[in-house]
């Protein structure tokens, strides 16, 4: 079953909130990779660390500004940043891994919006 992801977190700047980034994200498929087919054609990946769950992968997300799709592994808590693209492929089983594109990002202060994109 498809899903969503809505995020809500503050932003501090020296010891201050200084303002809120809201992001909403689509689950997408975890697909196997063809064997003939090169990960790095497809999968634009900036980096890869541990997570605690999908939410923190996506605040991860939402405070880089050039990600717009997640793949989080539950098994391993690793959490996949990429640059683009809707779906996941990964050449590991699907087992355990969901996979989401921000589609929409707002960052906002207590007064006023400072930004919406959608993606």
């Amino acid at each position: 079953m498809k899903g969503y992801l809505f995020i809500l977190f503050s932003v501090f700047s020296n010891g201050i909130r200084a303002d809120f980034i809201a992001s909403v994200y689509t689950q997408t498929t975890v697909i196997p990779e063809i064997l003939s087919c090169t990960k790095t054609t497809y999968n634009k990946l900036i980096i890869q660390q541990q997570a605690l769950s999908k939410i923190d992968c996506g605040r991860l997300c939402s405070t880089d500004p050039s990600c717009r799709r997640i793949m989080f592994d539950k098994e391993k808590g690793l959490c996949t940043l990429f640059l683009s693209g809707a779906d996941c492929i990964t050449h590991e089983g699907v087992n355990g891994k969901v996979c989401f594109r921000q589609v929409r990002m707002v960052q906002f202060t207590e007064k006023k919006v400072l930004s919406v994109y959608t993606l």
